[in-house]
């Protein structure tokens, strides 16, 4: 393999030839340097961390709801039907806020997902992150962006689970096609653990922010 020649100056000997070794062949300006240039890309590349490995933060610990910090979920539900009221949704086949049928039900699931996350406790590790609620209901997820059947409160329920740049996404879809999605989002620079809540469905959607406090051991 031919090195890259050099651009310095040389010394000439009698009669102007160069003196010591033979002189090596140029390659022009920069030549040289875009091999070099391609070479250290790759390499770059190769030992770059992944967007995977950037987008997972730590959500290990024990976490208690600040009430204080988080929306008040009662609050939202009368925003949401306000706004389905606004729409000319006040027929029973346009659906309450989040799909559901009745108010009722909606408040009902509302209060059973405000009791359930006064409290999380979450484990991580590189294949699964498992969530523990206050109901002491353990849900086992697999971050790989696949979708799988579980047994839910109300039925079967289809989840998906996985890593994008804002933090952990989960998403469940129930058997009336109502959906709720959870981001659960945690920084270095933050002390908090923060979840996104959204509820879908015929109706309008009811999104909330949900902030928790670290407290106690690490489980």
């Amino acid at each position: 393999m031919r090195a890259c020649g050099s651009h310095g100056s040389r010394s000439s000997g009698a009669g102007g030839a160069p003196s010591g070794s033979r002189p090596t062949a140029t390659h022009g300006r920069g030549g040289c340097a875009a091999p070099r240039a391609i070479a250290l890309l790759v390499l770059g590349l190769a030992f770059a961390p992944s967007g995977a490995d950037t987008a997972r933060p730590d959500l290990s610990g024990n976490w208690q709801l600040d009430k204080e910090l988080s929306d008040d979920p009662r609050a939202k539900i009368r925003e949401a039907i306000e706004a389905r009221r606004a729409a000319g949704g006040g027929g029973s086949r346009a659906g309450q806020p989040g799909g559901f049928r009745r108010l009722s039900e909606l408040r009902r699931r509302m209060e059973q997902l405000e009791q359930g996350m006064q409290r999380l406790t979450i484990s991580q590790s590189a294949a699964e992150v498992v969530i523990r609620n206050a109901d002491d209901r353990e849900q086992k997820l697999v971050p790989d962006g696949q979708s799988r059947i579980r047994e839910g409160g109300f039925g079967p329920v289809e989840t998906r689970a996985e890593w994008t740049s804002g933090g952990l996404v989960v998403t469940d879809r129930g058997q009336g096609g109502g959906t709720v999605s959870r981001t659960y989002a945690f920084k270095p620079t933050d002390p908090h653990l923060h979840v996104m809540l959204r509820i879908e469905g015929r109706g309008p959607a009811i999104d909330y922010h949900q902030v928790y406090a670290r407290v106690g051991n690490d489980p």
